[in-house]
């Protein structure tokens, strides 16, 4: 269902990251967004994308994070231009990581600092919202969002009981893994 959103509650470590991966793998998904309130966690998603895609995957790793500055593999925007022109990609694939603060802060999202313009030229095949119950339930997060062309929305959590008890999601839109899941499945 274009324009669909979609909530993966599932446990810590279930693996969501990689999860995000095969699912756009299997979608053939060529543009990614990946928004986190958790600069932090960039490290995690670069890690498996290291791991479990790599170049080799033909998509592109795209972020100006200070947590990955100078990490290998790691392109701004400028260097991701230049790369994919000089290897000779005309549609280059490529995961696109940024954090939510800096969205919130572009003039082109509803903030003040002119940066990530270029943002708003692109249609994203998917948008994936990691730690989705972290600071996504407000006015300025919901402009932000709104300005972001996509085919498709996920949100990843694993502790998404507002979301839930608001009943954001439709049922048949909600994947849930607990760890009571998780026992059942081991017994």
């Amino acid at each position: 269902n274009p324009n669909s959103e979609y909530l993966w509650n599932a446990k810590p470590r279930f693996g969501k990251t990689l999860s995000v991966y095969d699912l756009c793998n299997k979608m053939n998904a060529q543009k990614i967004l990946i928004v986190t309130n958790r600069p932090a966690i960039a490290n995690s998603w670069y890690s498996d994308y290291r791991k479990f895609l790599g170049k080799e995957s033909g998509y592109y790793f795209i972020s100006e994070v200070d947590a990955l500055k100078d990490k290998r593999g790691v392109f701004s925007r400028d260097e991701f231009l230049d790369k994919s022109i000089a290897d000779g990609v005309k549609n280059p694939k490529f995961i696109w990581f940024v954090s939510l603060q800096d969205l919130k802060g572009s003039k082109y999202f509803g903030g003040q600092y002119e940066k990530l313009q270029n943002l708003t030229f692109l249609n994203f095949d998917i948008l994936v919202i990691d730690e989705a119950h972290e600071a996504v339930d407000t006015t300025k997060t919901a402009v932000a969002f709104d300005r972001i062309k996509r085919r498709f929305t996920l949100h990843l959590s694993g502790t998404p009981f507002k979301a839930l008890a608001n009943e954001k999601f439709e049922e048949k839109s909600i994947y849930n893994w607990t760890y009571a899941d998780e026992q059942k499945a081991k017994a």
